[in-house]
């Protein structure tokens, strides 16, 4: 059996983070029945062990313009459909492959056409994102009625996306992101007032909010430390975070780490209260993360939030936009015999997402739909 994996999009943030897993999943599970042909653009999967019958096809151009994409959907990738003899495709680009019957499962993880708060053409940093919605939305739409199964992260999103374009119920399935975190054996100390948002560089990200209450506790004679993942170099919006951190007099409240390695992420989640303020996620994979390695979370309260963190007694929501609560939630922390009062046992409550089986659920339906169609 043949299958073709198309995800061209990916490489950065979220999209990598599936295609890296996904790939990661078909080479641990070794299965001889199975010829895999991954169509990308990244350098990331590297070149596939020996004995593994997977074959990676690259496009880079792909990521050029939006020209080179459109073509690329158009004419390339039906064409890559016949040619390798696909009896099943995987499409983790959030849409469906043009011009085949060939059975496809389509793997829909962008929100942002399903955002509750749409994105402004009128202001700069939101711009791209507003296009994309509005490109995406009838796209989504339209590859979810084509597949022959779509496959979601969360239950919100699976209720956004029938809402939006009608969908019945049992086109779409929700398989949650399952991750594998490797802590150090040795204690790693919280340390009072430490906060750590692993996060892009993007507008919804919303960390202009965590500005504004630092800003609030500063005034009120607190000086917390906080690590962002960008560098503050990244794009129009991560100079003017940069920028706006300089201007209030904050850079000692301050890290703009950059990208950080896996280990060194592990670690700031240990010594570190997580915060979480994006308005928009698909997953919001941090929160999954933090609750796996026992962090106390302060997040937003959103769908995807209240989903991930359901039972678990170590995180506090605040409302969207309400910078002084975030902010009195943060000066909680600030306090380390709060801290210590975090008991142990309070974040180690049940886990949903934490069960293996998501990506092999995802290649149960693709075997099952590629011999439906050989059928």
């Amino acid at each position: 059996m043949k299958i073709i994996v198309f995800d061209v999009p990916a490489t950065e943030a979220g999209a990598l983070t599936v295609l890296l897993d996904f790939y990661r999943f078909v080479v641990a599970s070794q299965r001889k029945d199975i010829e895999w042909i991954f169509v990308v653009s990244t350098e990331m999967l590297g070149t596939p062990p020996e004995g593994c019958r997977i074959r990676i096809v690259r496009y880079p151009e792909v990521k050029r313009n939006w020209t080179r994409r459109i073509l690329f959907e158009l004419f390339v990738a039906p064409r890559l459909v016949n040619r390798y003899q696909a009896d099943a495709i995987l499409s983790l680009q959030n849409t469906a492959i043009l011009w085949t019957r060939i059975p496809q499962v389509v793997y829909v993880h962008n929100s942002i056409p399903y955002a509750t708060q749409r994105f402004a053409y009128t202001k700069r940093d939101e711009r791209a994102f507003a296009i994309i919605g509005d490109v995406f939305r009838p796209l989504i739409g339209w590859s979810v009625r084509k597949s022959k199964a779509a496959v979601v992260q969360t239950k919100w999103l699976k209720t956004a996306i029938e809402r939006t374009h009608g969908i019945g119920a049992g086109r779409i399935a929700v398989v949650p992101q399952t991750i594998e975190v490797h802590a150090s054996p040795r204690g790693v100390a919280r340390i009072p007032g430490r906060f750590f948002y692993p996060a892009s560089p993007f507008v919804y990200k919303q960390h202009k909010e965590i500005v504004e209450a630092v800003t609030i506790l500063q005034q009120g004679g607190r000086h917390p430390k906080i690590v962002f993942t960008i560098d503050g170099t990244e794009n129009s919006y991560a100079r003017t975070l940069a920028k706006e951190i300089r201007d209030r007099g904050l850079e000692d409240c301050f890290e703009l780490a950059g990208r950080v390695s896996r280990e060194r992420a592990i670690e700031l989640y240990q010594e570190s209260v997580v915060l979480f303020v994006s308005r928009l996620e698909s997953f919001g994979l941090p929160l999954l993360e933090a609750r796996l390695l026992s962090s106390p979370v302060i997040a937003t309260r959103q769908p995807f939030s209240e989903e991930i963190l359901e039972g678990y007694a170590a995180a506090t929501l605040v409302d969207q936009g309400a910078t002084s609560e975030l902010a009195a939630s943060m000066e909680r922390y600030c306090d380390s015999t709060f801290l210590e009062s975090v008991r142990k046992e309070d974040t180690e409550q049940p886990v949903e997402y934490s069960t293996p089986g998501g990506w092999a659920s995802i290649l149960e339906l693709l075997v099952r739909n590629g011999r439906w169609g050989q059928g």
